[in-house]
């Protein structure tokens, strides 16, 4: 393939187009998706379109995240698309060299590939370890290449394409709920109301990076509009979790902004008044009203994530150092689903710190946290928002799994964010 010397434009009419084709085939055409996706990447790439490849694959995974049986095609095509992006990076010398943001974690990967000679689900792990190299090897290179050549255009249109996916799910609010609603809550296009809170945090984080860098990208107009569309997602999700992860970029960014020293400060003032705010939150949360708003009765056993934990907990104090393979968290938790069940709790560990630990031992996890500490630290160097979204992170990770997996729609945000906070030629000088 030849190197890309230009812009080559797909309209965004177009590329709704293209993605409602894709839709279509996967809805009503079954098998047909797993043909008619790859012949279209094809397509685009030999025509050097590389930013509606690279959007596409996203728009993959947010179809993957649904519940809608219908939709059920895109979970067994992320895989697909994700080696098909691969390959595309063997093949194109414009996608190369590779970003380097991989090499931090070769340690943990190690350790996960040696858990998979153990495991009891060797193949699954396998796969879930190789598919989280290859995303830390192929997003942060398709989003640098990007950006080097595209510039400033290709962040429009990823700004374009996550509020397009948002303003989709308000638009189906407006005229079929029923199709966005889950248990009372508002899901959106996600598979669940966490999801679409989680996604709707994510991108709003990398919507501040976006404009603060480029802060002529959009008029103030546009910004308005588009962090209305972010937080009324948010707000409709009733995501405590991604509420308050929100909220903690939002205070410490302004803080770090004016001075990183106050910023610390203030992070250690938060974390001595822990015990203050845990309890009192819920007299805060009725003295402000938003008690029905909260789902304050299931804030004492954190919505059953009290009884995940414990149950991941006991489990582990047996096997500190053991880790059952890559997804072993998952398996464990469908296989005790009946009992959690009976203790109020449904779904997993929500907390990427036990499911990794579960997955790949105490090394691992440290080894995990290593990587991830050692990206934001990079980034810290160039952008003094490094440090808030890495605390907002840390909070929203917690109480959610969501980065112990790699093929969702929440893991890829979080390294479009970090591949462009470590780009030089996008942050600049800029601090």
């Amino acid at each position: 393939m030849d190197e890309v010397t230009y812009f080559p434009q797909l309209g965004k009419l177009q590329f709704a187009i293209l993605l409602l084709i894709w839709l279509l085939s996967g809805m009503f055409g079954g098998p047909v998706a797993y043909l008619v996706v790859p012949l279209f990447v094809f397509f685009l790439v030999n025509k050097g379109m590389y930013l509606p490849v690279f959007l596409g694959f996203i728009f993959i995974l947010i179809l993957a995240s649904s519940r809608v049986d219908s939709l059920a095609f895109a979970e067994n095509l992320r895989p697909i698309y994700l080696v098909l992006l691969f390959g595309i990076i063997l093949l194109s010398s414009f996608l190369r060299p590779l970003d380097n943001m991989w090499k931090a974690f070769v340690p943990f990967f190690l350790v996960a590939f040696i858990w998979i000679f153990v495991s009891n689900i060797p193949a699954t792990s396998f796969l879930k370890t190789v598919s989280y190299v290859l995303m830390l090897v192929v997003i942060p290179t398709y989003m640098n290449r990007i950006y080097d050549n595209y510039s400033d255009e290709a962040l429009k249109y990823l700004i374009y394409f996550g509020i397009f996916i948002l303003f989709i799910g308000l638009l189906f609010w407006i005229l079929r709920s029923d199709f966005v609603f889950l248990s009372g809550r508002y899901r959106g296009l996600f598979g669940n109301p966490n999801g679409m809170g989680i996604f709707s945090f994510l991108f709003f984080v990398l919507f501040v990076v976006i404009f603060t860098h480029r802060p002529d990208l959009f008029t103030k107009r546009t910004k308005i509009i588009f962090c209305a569309v972010i937080f009324v997602s948010l707000i409709l999700s009733g995501s405590r979790t991604s509420l308050a992860a929100t909220a903690i970029f939002i205070f410490f960014g302004y803080f770090y902004r004016i001075s990183k020293p106050i910023g610390v400060i203030l992070l250690i003032l938060l974390i001595l008044s822990y015990q203050f705010i845990v309890l009192y939150i819920s007299d805060i949360i009725v003295a402000l009203n938003l008690q029905s708003y909260a789902r304050l009765e299931s804030l004492q056993d954190l919505s059953g994530r009290v009884v995940s934990f414990q149950f991941a907990w006991n489990y582990i104090k047996e096997n500190i150092w053991i880790g059952g393979g890559m997804g072993f968290s998952e398996e464990l938790f469908v296989a005790n689903a009946q009992l959690l069940s009976s203790l109020g709790h449904q779904g997993g560990t929500h907390n990427t710190y036990l499911s990794i630990w579960l997955d790949t031992g105490l090394v691992g996890l440290v080894l995990f946290l290593s990587a991830w500490l050692f990206n934001f630290w990079k980034a810290s160097r160039y952008s003094y928002l490094a440090y808030p979204i890495l605390l907002a992170i840390i909070f929203s990770t917690f109480f959610e799994s969501w980065l112990s997996a790699s093929l969702n729609a929440f893991t890829i945000v979080l390294i479009i964010i970090l591949s462009l906070l470590t780009n030089s030629n996008f942050t600049g000088d800029s601090q």
